[in-house]
């Protein structure tokens, strides 16, 4: 039987589904004069509507930002210059976060522990560098908080949404820098080779540690603990014998990892955490 060329390249009814952080809402990817646009369905009383109204080119992501809020990005016309936008649950007021001509900007931290705020790298001051702002997504007030000293193409910052880590490359090496505060200038902790990978995560709940995947020392990438100011690994968090570690998801609310995700012959998870594993196997 064939099957028409159409069907490999058309749209999914539904996609990318994710809740409200109140939890009554579901909103999903689904098409809207052949693109893909974000609809939120109430979970009471299944009454559903279309949030945006996109129609020369498809979402590929949104999030929520609050329980009335939705953020997604998009370019204009494949320019791949994307911009953050903000939209009412209702879709009502969908505003443009990063207005300018000739910039890229990108979500770096939702902060989902602030009502409000974002962080997200923006090029404006320099188009070959993304310095980091905090952006009000309600007022669309924006301001510069860490500045891209050269060659920096990952910021991590922790659960007070303090910037404190900075991967820089110059394309073969990478060095990783770190601050304890949003006071103190970074400072090189480690410096890695083409045949190392040293890749911070996120901060650890305490703030003090960060949760990295490296290969350093070994020959897969291991999820481990590194302590930045003693400069070491702490212990390892979770390693798998074949392949290599993904990813990670943790819980703001309980302050917990609670899965590692690796792929064999499809994309497998690893418990940390025992109210997770029962969610999944419901």
């Amino acid at each position: 039987m064939l099957l028409p060329l159409r069907d490999f390249f058309r749209n999914p009814d539904k996609v990318y589904y994710q809740l409200s952080p109140d939890g009554e809402y579901i909103a999903y990817l689904a098409p809207y004069a052949d693109r893909l646009n974000i609809f939120v369905q109430h979970i009471a009383t299944q009454n559903t509507h279309r949030v945006t109204a996109i129609e020369d080119r498809s979402l590929s992501d949104y999030q929520w930002k609050g329980s009335q809020t939705l953020l997604f990005a998009k370019d204009n016309g494949g320019d791949e210059n994307y911009h953050i936008y903000a939209t009412n649950l209702d879709g009502t007021q969908t505003r443009d976060l990063t207005p300018y001509d000739q910039v890229r900007a990108e979500i770096t931290d939702d902060l989902p522990e602030h009502d409000t705020d974002i962080l997200i790298s923006l090029n404006l001051r320099n188009p070959e560098l993304f310095d980091i702002y905090r952006i009000n997504v309600l007022t669309g007030e924006m301001t510069l908080v860490v500045e891209n000293p050269g060659g920096v193409i990952a910021w991590v910052s922790d659960h007070n949404g303090t910037v404190r880590v900075g991967v820089v490359s110059d394309g073969i090496n990478n060095t990783i820098l770190y601050r304890p505060n949003e006071h103190s200038p970074f400072e090189q902790i480690l410096q890695t080779s083409y045949r190392d990978n040293f890749m911070p995560r996120m901060f650890d709940f305490d703030n003090q540690h960060i949760i990295v995947s490296t290969n350093i020392g070994r020959d897969k990438m291991e999820l481990v603990r590194y302590n930045p100011v003693e400069k070491r690994e702490t212990d390892i968090i979770f390693a798998h014998d074949e392949v290599d570690v993904s990813g990670i998801n943790y819980s703001i609310l309980r302050q917990k990892l609670t899965t590692v995700y690796y792929t064999t012959w499809k994309t497998e998870f690893a418990f940390l955490d025992d109210t997770t594993k029962e969610h999944y196997q419901k």
